[in-house]
């Protein structure tokens, strides 16, 4: 029997709107929290506080400023500790409300408000949660059976133990942590065709399982870039996938080359995504970046999550853009991961420098990066779980785009369902808004049926059944088109 549960996910009316705290005149200056602070004058909406930042300019350059005063926040009337200052010093001081910009936003680590300020909300315990990047390994594939170019990595035992499991342990930590559903990709592998469809077969036996709590990316074979597209459409059309998770290069080739571009073509038409996810460097790219006059153990943590492999990630999408994939896919869905792979941070700049250029090659262009950013681009908070990265990634993108994911098991579910408590109480989000986050937006871009009663009941007798093959007529089919 399918695991039933009594949550379903229902939508909740946004909260009321905020409204602005009076400004504060030189005579009458309450005692307020300190802040990292910008000239822009909107409001700052501090961690746990309900309450503006106030700074000084300092005199003739108003472009900067400094904290005045350094005050907890009393519990009673803050009208009680108003200073009064004299008249002579209101000659030379302004007092304004500020906001952080990005990128202080995130180099401050305070939640910022990209709507004012906002009432807490109440609790995240009851919210649902989808992961789209949630990955596990067929048991079929080991590492010592496959072809060398073709092997996944091997990681940790405990790591790999939870890679195989797509069964009740699985299943109760998801219970345990709000995890209504994962959509489940393959760790980082560069199959052959028949491999690939090997491998896709089988999970889709366990999604069909497990519909409600399991959805499926596709592995494809990239290095065949047409059997990659036609693998995708069978995927989707057959099996019901939802869209396919790829590494960020295939053989040190990332996909800005025409020869990739049928893969595009194919997801546009079937109007699903393609998740963009990091990969190992090559040995080139690893020698002649990563490694230094240091221990080998630090150039791969250089390579890899530690730098490397978010920050080529980010790349891969300027260069997707640069080449014009946008332009001639406009429709094309592209998720990346760990709150944008640093490309919120340096958005705003990258965006000023492209539009600034009056070569032909980049006023010509069709679409601009902003409209691409907005348009065709989504982002997870894959193993990402602190304020800081959310708060500038709020500033840049439409909140539609946000997805909330974990990176299972390389990150743990409790740490997905600690950040949403987190971002609950942090006054950067409505509770809409919040929930869009957990759950509504993976729903809508991946035409997922309404999550419901997934989250408790009973076991199935079968559910540690490891990746039995399904027969044509019991696929799952979905018509896309």
């Amino acid at each position: 029997m399918e695991r039933r549960s009594g949550m379903p996910l229902t939508a909740h009316s946004p909260l009321d709107p905020p409204t602005r705290l009076p400004r504060c005149t030189p005579t009458s200056l309450p005692l307020f929290v300190p802040s990292v602070l910008s000239p822009r004058r909107r409001f700052l909406s501090c961690p746990g506080l309900s309450c503006p930042v106030l700074s000084c300019p300092v005199l003739g350059f108003p472009s900067l400023s400094f904290p005045l005063l350094s005050c907890p926040l009393p519990s009673f009337s803050t009208s009680l500790l108003s200073l009064s200052l004299p008249l002579s010093l209101s000659l030379f001081l302004s007092f304004s409300l500020y906001t952080v910009p990005v990128p202080f936003a995130c180099l401050a680590q305070v939640p910022v408000s990209t709507k004012g300020a906002r009432t807490r909300v109440a609790s995240a315990n009851m919210i649902p949660l989808i992961a789209l990047e949630e990955h596990y390994q067929d048991a079929r594939l080991l590492p010592e059976s496959s072809p060398h170019d073709a092997r996944p990595p091997p990681f940790p035992k405990p790591i790999m133990d939870r890679l195989y499991s797509l069964g009740d342990d699985r299943l109760d930590d998801m219970d345990h942590n709000n995890i209504a559903l994962q959509v489940l990709s393959h760790t980082p592998v560069n199959p052959t065709p028949d491999m690939s469809r090997a491998v896709n077969d089988r999970l889709a036996s366990i999604t069909k399982r497990h519909p409600s709590r399991y959805a499926g990316f596709a592995l494809l074979p990239l290095r065949e870039p047409q059997q990659a597209a036609k693998e995708l459409k069978r995927c989707v059309r057959e099996l019901g996938f939802v869209g396919a998770l790829i590494s960020n290069h295939c053989n040190g080739h990332f996909y800005d080359g025409p020869k990739f571009w049928p893969l595009f073509a194919a997801a546009q038409d079937l109007d699903v995504p393609i998740y963009l996810h990091p990969t190992l460097p090559t040995d080139e790219t690893k020698q002649a970046l990563y490694e230094g006059e240091y221990p080998e153990p630090i150039a791969q943590l250089l390579g890899s999550f530690g730098w490397g492999w978010h920050s080529e990630t980010g790349l891969h999408i300027l260069r997707l853009f640069a080449a014009g994939v946008f332009d001639c896919f406009p429709r094309l869905k592209v998720i990346i991961g760990h709150m944008g792979e640093m490309l919120p941070f340096q958005l705003d700049r990258i965006i000023d420098v492209t539009s600034s250029i009056k070569d032909p090659e980049w006023s010509g262009r069709e679409f601009d990066l902003s409209h691409v950013w907005k348009n065709n681009i989504w982002i997870t908070t894959s193993g990402m779980f602190s304020l800081a990265p959310m708060a500038c990634l709020l500033r840049v993108t439409p909140i539609d785009k946000i997805m909330l994911s974990v990176d299972y098991p390389f990150s743990k579910n409790k740490q997905a369902r600690a950040f949403v408590e987190e971002l609950a109480q942090s006054n950067l989000v409505s509770r809409w808004e919040l929930e869009s986050i957990a759950y509504r937006n993976a729903q809508n871009l991946l035409r997922i049926p309404a999550v419901q009663d997934a989250l408790s009941g009973e076991k199935s007798a079968s559910a540690n059944t490891q990746y039995p093959q399904p027969s044509r007529n019991q696929a799952l089919s979905i018509n896309r088109r």
